[in-house]
């Protein structure tokens, strides 16, 4: 098993900051909290910095010079970087109402990077659509003119 212990940190935990705290990992799991390191584990020493679960970013719609709704893979990965790069663990990329050419070709490269999952990028938990089946009247900021009914097959 891969063991890997991170310590001398600020760890965070629901109710309190513990300094000097750590955190032991097996595999992709949280064994202990607060324990020696283990001979057998990797040590990390944070040197006082934040030990915290990571971030989950429910609602973007891009991020370092890229946006989603192009449909650009390369783009995406890019998303994905940096937002691991700032703590975030997994997101979900949110489209706008757009015409059916830009949403077929942002979904695929969405369902790419889901199934390439990125050794170095937040993990795509699923995807926001804001559209194009939306409510003209609730619609919000959203280009009325790429509005449409409900279409199952779409």
């Amino acid at each position: 098993m891969n063991k890997i212990w991170i310590g001398n940190g600020q760890l965070v935990l629901p109710d309190k900051i513990v300094p000097g705290g750590s955190v032991l990992l097996e595999g992709k799991k949280i064994a202990a909290v607060n324990v020696p390191c283990p001979p057998d584990a990797r040590r990390v020493d944070v040197d006082g910095s934040y030990i915290m679960a990571g971030f989950v970013d429910i609602h973007v719609h891009g991020c370092a010079g890229a946006d989603f709704s192009d449909g650009d893979y390369a783009g995406l990965v890019r998303m994905a970087r940096y937002l691991a790069r700032r703590g975030v663990t997994s997101f979900a990329p949110a489209s706008m109402t757009l015409p059916y050419d830009a949403l077929d070709k942002a979904l695929p490269a969405a369902a790419r990077l889901r199934r390439e999952r990125l050794a170095d990028g937040a993990r795509l938990m699923g995807i926001q659509m804001e559209g194009p089946f939306l409510s003209r009247e609730k619609r919000g900021s959203q280009n009325p003119a790429y509005l449409r009914l409900p279409d199952w097959d779409r």
